[in-house]
């Protein structure tokens, strides 16, 4: 559904499937990448208060989970780019390179480190851009 572009859908069946996952007693950690993939989603809604909560949520069960800091690096540059505020930009691009150094040390899913190398380079160029 996520993929298919239906994501109201996608996110009923993600609420259903963590309210089975708690009355069932599962070990949290096992369903992090459903609060990872939940975040993604808003991210992608551009709610970004409700991406952010899920993927710290990610986080919280799963503090390796690699994709989680990804997408919470994703979300500090795309807030970074509506702020005419130096100080907070930079702030939050401070935020995004520690988010993809911490993908690069989960180093658990290759293409999150791809993507966290990739938007490492992005960062220092904006910073560098930003400081001239």
């Amino acid at each position: 559904l996520q993929r298919a572009g239906s994501h109201s859908q996608a996110l009923d069946e993600y609420n259903m499937f963590l309210k089975a996952a708690v009355q069932c007693q599962v070990n949290p950690s096992m369903y992090a990448e459903v609060y990872g993939n939940m975040g993604a989603l808003y991210l992608r809604l551009q709610d970004y208060v409700k991406a952010r909560e899920h993927l710290h949520q990610a986080l919280s069960y799963r503090p390796k989970f690699g994709t989680a800091h990804v997408n919470l690096a994703v979300l500090a540059l795309q807030e970074a780019s509506t702020l005419t505020d130096a100080a907070q930009a930079k702030t939050l691009l401070d935020d995004a390179k520690q988010h993809c150094t911490f993908a690069l040390n989960c180093n658990t899913d290759p293409r999150s480190v791809a993507m966290a190398r990739r938007l490492l380079g992005d960062i220092q160029t904006m910073q560098a851009q930003s400081s001239s």
